[in-house]
């Protein structure tokens, strides 16, 4: 499940690009993802719940915090991107996973071990090398608030991660991310202050880009991860699903033209090598 929300993950950056390239403001991307997948996640509630879905008070108050967080999150990503670029957006946001793994251990939440720490570093390094790639040996504008935004993107990450964990103790995963994604809905029209301007005129291509972001890309992917978090460690789950950026690489390469060199296949095969073992050390009891 860890694995599959990445992969799903994966494919909504190129998507995205795509997106942005013709025209659509990226917050504007956020909130329409936020308000489908709301949408699709309240249907797919109703559809499957016998009776009332499982879902306590406590458990409802930790998913609105997820949600608040899931904006937080997404909205600081795209303002990283804005003033950093992509690069320094993409790997300053990979701390997310140590981020998880030091909270949890730090609350006692999870066990500490020199593995966890160690596979944390390797998907780090991975990520690096995924998003600079040609860009090594260059000389790299770095803006502190693009950094800091990306700061904030992290932390928003572990702290939907952690709500979420805490949430599924005590309710089902679809009402989770369907109450999440609502709340952050709300979340981006409080942060513009308006509902974002979506284009007039667009192509069924776009059409189905969108309709992928918040399906697949959103809703199946969180709660595939939601389902993860069920009998893995936050922490665990967090570098699964970093295989995110060899998969958006891979789908710009193939999609959309990008080429790729060695540092960056390097990076990519850093991480598939880091959660393959990550997972089967996991399935032995051996992490």
């Amino acid at each position: 499940m860890a694995i599959g929300s990445g992969l799903l993950f994966g494919i909504n950056g190129p998507i995205a690009s795509f997106l942005m390239n013709g025209g659509l403001d990226p917050i504007a991307i956020s909130a329409f993802r936020s308000l489908l997948t709301a949408v699709l996640m309240l249907a797919w509630t109703l559809a499957h719940a016998r009776g009332r879905p499982r879902i306590d008070r406590r458990a409802l108050v930790l998913a609105a915090l997820g949600g608040i967080a899931m904006c937080g999150n997404f909205g600081f990503f795209f303002i990283s991107i804005d003033y950093a670029g992509a690069t320094i957006a993409v790997i300053v946001k990979a701390v997310a996973p140590l981020m998880i793994v030091a909270l949890a251990v730090l609350f006692r939440l999870e066990r500490f071990s020199f593995g966890k720490l160690a596979a944390v570093l390797m998907v780090f390094v991975g990520v690096a090398l995924v998003s600079t790639g040609e860009s090594l040996g260059r000389t790299m504008t770095v803006s502190w608030q693009g950094v800091a935004a990306a700061l904030l993107a992290a932390t928003f990450y572990a702290g939907w991660a952690f709500a979420f964990r805490a949430a599924q103790r005590s309710a089902d995963p679809l009402p989770i991310v369907a109450i999440a994604v609502t709340v952050a809905m709300a979340g981006f029209y409080l942060w513009e202050g308006a509902w974002p301007y979506w284009p007039g005129e667009w192509s069924g291509a776009q059409f189905v880009a969108v309709i992928y972001i918040a399906s697949l890309g959103t809703a199946v992917a969180f709660v595939a991860y939601v389902k993860g978090m069920q009998t893995v460690e936050a922490g665990i789950v967090a570098m699964l699903a970093a295989i995110e950026p060899v998969v958006g690489a891979a789908i710009s390469w193939l999609w959309l033209g990008q080429s790729l060199d060695a540092v960056q296949l390097l990076g990519g095969i850093l991480i598939v090598l880091t959660v393959t073992v990550v997972s089967y050390r996991r399935a032995t009891g051996r992490l």
